[in-house]
């Protein structure tokens, strides 16, 4: 019955941990030499809508996204503190016009440190999903192209991971092993689904970087680059080995190494010195919900009297999607409408809150600790029985 218990209340609490589970956000700059890792250093925590705020304010655009008023303190206390903190977000670097921006989300993360253990996180985001920053930031680089007129003079590439296509390629695993000669990527067997699907990734960002760098060396010039990347092939070594498997430590290290000796430095030598560039990296545990809630109200099929004829008609109607989300165009009509920043926003104005994840957790977290004074009460019980009653000392009195 002990035992039991125990077992309940540890796998209940492995839930709720899960339910718990943030996104840990590093922003990066290599010119910056103030970027090595500090020990001690505080660091943040927000929610999602409040790091769209924070990504609109250093990305330039925070006309996108209006601070909704009961969020307002917090989010600019955020801000500040993460302006603060940030060596690749020197405050003097704000005066000057941001000329690239380099996004990466990553889903299947267990261990930030290991991917990016030079660096110290910037702020954590109550969301542990990779596809929410993603989809965030696209809806930013459309907005971007909208507002200028539907101009874009800098150069924009979008990699999305749950979208790759993986070829039967018998080089691509020779091509693999000759990138990280460091690394034993032998532990990879190309017949399985997850570590081709792997390897196949790792070789289109790649390619994406690439690509990315030859165009802006052919571009004008004169507007913002965007460079985002999505990449979700680490949770299906994570799903299909295990967190403590040696293809999943060796992806990890992969990854380590793709980031700290081709991103960021191939990033970042696309720009002269003095042009303001950063890269940012999101490490979620998850790419998308283990558990299907409803979908928010994304700019898909929306009913006429909810879909505007252009950007600013959107948000002037809806007050800025109440500050927790965002207009967009919705697919296939010629209108404009709320995509919210979460799946917690519902309405055509993402006015109403959805509490029911709130519920899930608190009434996980009460059931995870009745269990546990359960075991307890049970586990005392059970040592009260085995135990043998201490021998009665009688006392003589003083006549005796």
């Amino acid at each position: 019955m002990r035992l039991s218990l125990v077992a309940i209340a540890a796998s209940t609490l492995s839930i709720c941990s899960m339910a718990l589970a943030h996104s840990t956000v590093y922003i990066v700059s290599e010119k910056n030499a103030a970027n090595q890792i500090q020990p001690n250093v505080a660091v943040p925590e927000t929610s999602f809508a409040s790091f769209a705020t924070l990504l609109s304010h250093i990305l330039g655009t925070s006309d996108r996204h209006t601070v909704n008023v009961q969020d307002a303190k917090n989010t600019f206390s955020l801000v500040n503190d993460v302006l603060a903190s940030s060596p690749a977000l020197d405050r003097s670097n704000l005066f000057s016009k941001l000329k690239g921006s380099m996004f990466i989300s990553v889903g299947g993360v267990r261990d930030s440190q290991a991917i990016l253990p030079t660096y110290n996180p910037t702020l954590t985001v109550r969301d542990d999903r990779s596809e929410d920053f993603v989809a965030l930031m696209s809806d930013h680089n459309n907005y971007q192209i909208q507002r200028s007129s539907f101009r874009e003079d800098g150069v924009t590439r979008f990699f999305d991971g749950e979208e790759i296509y993986v070829a039967d390629d018998d080089e691509a695993f020779e091509r693999f092993k000759i990138a990280y000669p460091e690394i034993n990527v032998g532990v990879f067997d190309m017949s399985n689904d997850a570590d081709k699907t792997f390897v196949a990734e790792i070789e289109h960002v790649q390619n994406t970087v690439k690509d990315f760098v030859l165009a802006r060396a052919d571009s004008v010039k004169h507007k913002t680059d965007y460079l985002t990347i999505h990449m979700t092939s680490l949770e299906g070594l994570l799903a299909t080995h295990g967190v403590s498997s040696e293809q999943y430590a060796t992806a990890q290290a992969v990854l380590k190494d793709l980031f700290a000796k081709t991103l960021i430095p191939d990033f970042e030598q696309a720009y002269e010195n003095d042009e303001y560039a950063f890269s940012t990296f999101v490490l979620s545990p998850t790419v998308k919900s283990r558990f299907q809630k409803r979908a928010p109200p994304a700019a898909s099929a929306a009913a006429p009297d909810t879909c505007f004829k252009d950007i600013a008609t959107c948000e002037n109607e809806t007050d800025h999607c109440s500050g927790r989300g965002s207009c967009g165009a919705v697919v296939d009509t010629q209108c404009y409408a709320c995509t919210c920043n979460s799946t917690k926003f519902l309405g055509d104005s993402c006015q109403v809150e959805d509490i029911s994840s709130d519920f899930q957790l608190l009434f996980w977290t009460s059931v995870a600790l009745i269990l546990m004074v359960a075991g307890a009460i049970a586990a005392l019980i059970n040592l009260g029985e085995n135990m043998e009653a201490p021998p009665i000392v009688q006392v003589p009195t003083k006549q005796e």
